[in-house]
């Protein structure tokens, strides 16, 4: 961002420097907007599940609603996961998110539907490194997730009970922890982001600890360039890796054999109808799991998130 407040200097000079008022009238207007479509685009995450590693501009809000469907052996959920962030500081951002599910369940053992509210969760970034230029960026975060029991926590489908991962929430406490990373060269843009998790125990349920690694790629595919002072929608492929490990939960002290290893990939594209606004797709695909679950394996899934800048 220093370079960008220094683009900012130079460019008010060039601007007194020439000669006639509509002419300098003129050039400081495309200025202004090739400036300001730089900024943002340097704060707008475009990854569509790795978290970010940068943090909003204080004069932002940004506001999300993602519509996901997943498709699992025994289970179809529809979810409509809202989100919001807001930074106090250039280096510090809080977010919120909760989702609302309403899953349809055909297995062998139970058969029906529920629907409600998910845990809600918060989260806060803090930039260890925020290096700003003009469409090229480096940043290094330190991420931490609380997420709190306000889903249902009752996994009983059909009079028959699934556990509480069949459940619309966990009904336990979760802290998380890790570090995020992103690097952006013109139309490219690179991010990882590395998590661990822990949850207290409710009525004798204890969720295994956690890990989490999620990696994305993106690259512009249009415009190839900015034109100063003109706007064009934007339009971005998305590809990223969503993985993570599980130790096995434990219910009375017995070990419930669910834990492993999954990893799925993510296939998307993004589009920026202004500079504030953005709706993003993509479809989920399974590449490895060995963990356990009472709904079934996972199958494909599909989402869609609008995106709003404040």
């Amino acid at each position: 961002m220093n370079a960008i407040v220094g683009a900012a200097v130079a460019a008010r000079v060039a601007v007194l420097a020439v000669p006639g008022r509509t002419a300098r009238r003129q050039l400081a207007t495309g200025l202004r907007a090739a400036m300001v479509a730089a900024a943002l685009a340097v704060a707008a995450p475009a990854q569509l599940l790795t978290t970010d590693a940068g943090v909003l501009s204080p004069a932002l809000i940004s506001a999300r609603e993602t519509v996901e469907w997943q498709h699992r052996s025994g289970a179809d959920d529809l979810r409509a996961t809202t989100r919001a962030a807001w930074s106090p500081d250039r280096r510090l951002q809080f977010e919120a998110g909760v989702p609302w599910i309403a899953r349809d369940v055909d297995t062998a053992a139970a058969q029906g539907s529920t629907t409600g509210f998910g845990d809600l969760e918060f989260g806060a970034k803090w930039a260890l490194v925020r290096d700003d230029a003009v469409m090229c960026s480096e940043r290094l975060s330190l991420l931490g997730n609380v997420r709190l029991p306000t889903g249902d926590d009752d996994g009983r489908v059909g009079g028959v009970d699934l556990g509480r991962r069949a459940a619309l929430g966990l009904g336990v406490h979760g802290f998380g922890a890790g570090v995020g990373w992103t690097t952006v060269r013109d139309r490219h843009r690179a991010a990882a982001a590395l998590r661990g998790w822990t949850y207290t125990e409710d009525g004798g349920f204890a969720p295994g600890e956690a890990m989490t690694f999620d990696a994305a790629w993106w690259m512009r595919l249009h415009p190839v360039r900015f034109e100063p002072g003109v706007h064009e929608n934007e339009l971005r492929s998305v590809v990223e890796l969503i993985s993570g490990w599980q130790q096995d939960d434990r219910q009375g002290g017995v070990g419930q054999d669910n834990g492993g290893f999954y990893a799925k990939a993510l296939v998307g594209l993004q589009a920026n109808a202004t500079a504030a606004t953005s709706i993003e797709a993509g479809v989920l695909l399974p590449l490895y799991d060995d963990t356990a679950s009472a709904l079934g394996g996972f199958r494909v899934g599909v989402l869609v998130t609008f995106r709003v800048l404040f």
